[in-house]
C-alpha cells in the first residue's frame, strides 16, 4: 500500500545585499499547489509541512523587493529552502524643503533603495538640468522664480521627482 505523508519545510528568507545577510520579516511565500501567503517572521523563517516526494516551485515576494522563485524538492525527510531578495531598485529624494525663498540656496539629497547616497545624480529643475550629487548624493542650488516647481533626479536608470514651491 502506498501512504500519503508529509515533512516539515523551513524557509528562510534574507537579504544578501549586507555584508552579512539580514532576515527579511512578512515575506510572502507560496508553495505552488500547497500554500500561498505564509508570511516569515522577524527572522526571517516560517515553517510550513509539504507532501513528501514531490517538487515545487516556491515564489518569494514582498513589497518593495524582487520577486523570486525556487525550485524545492521534498523527499522524505525534514529539508529546508533558502531564498535571497534585495530590494526593487530605486532612488528618492530627501532633505529637500517643500517651500523655499526665490535665489537662495537649498539642499538635495538622492540615496538609493537601501538608503545609500547616490553620487553623479543629474538633477534638473522644470526638466533644466542644474547639476549633479556629489559623493555624498547631495547638491545644493537655488530657484530663481515665483511658483511650483518639478525637481528631477536621475541616475542609473531611474527616476525620482518632488514638488518644490519657490517664494
Amino acid at each position: 500500500t502506498i501512504a500519503q505523508g508529509s515533512v516539515t519545510v523551513t524557509f528562510s528568507v534574507t537579504d544578501d545585499h549586507f555584508g552579512s545577510p539580514e532576515p527579511v520579516e512578512n515575506a510572502s511565500i507560496d508553495v505552488a499547489g500547497v500554500a500561498s501567503g505564509v508570511q516569515t517572521l522577524g527572522n526571517g523563517e516560517n515553517t510550513l509541512s509539504v507532501p513528501v516526494n514531490d517538487q515545487y516551485d516556491v515564489t518569494v515576494t514582498k513589497a518593495g523587493y524582487e520577486t523570486t522563485t525556487e525550485r524545492l524538492s521534498v523527499d522524505e525527510e525534514r529539508t529546508s529552502l533558502n531564498a535571497t531578495i534585495r530590494r526593487t531598485p530605486a532612488i528618492s529624494i530627501g532633505a529637500l524643503a517643500d517651500q523655499v525663498i526665490v535665489g537662495q540656496n537649498n539642499r538635495i539629497n538622492v540615496t538609493d533603495e537601501y538608503g545609500t547616497p547616490v553620487r553623479n545624480a543629474t538633477i534638473a529643475i522644470d526638466g533644466e538640468t542644474v547639476g549633479r550629487t556629489d559623493e555624498s548624493g547631495e547638491l545644493t542650488f537655488a530657484i530663481e522664480s515665483e511658483g511650483d516647481h518639478t525637481v528631477t533626479a536621475n541616475a542609473e536608470g531611474l527616476e525620482a521627482t518632488a514638488t518644490i514651491e519657490a517664494f
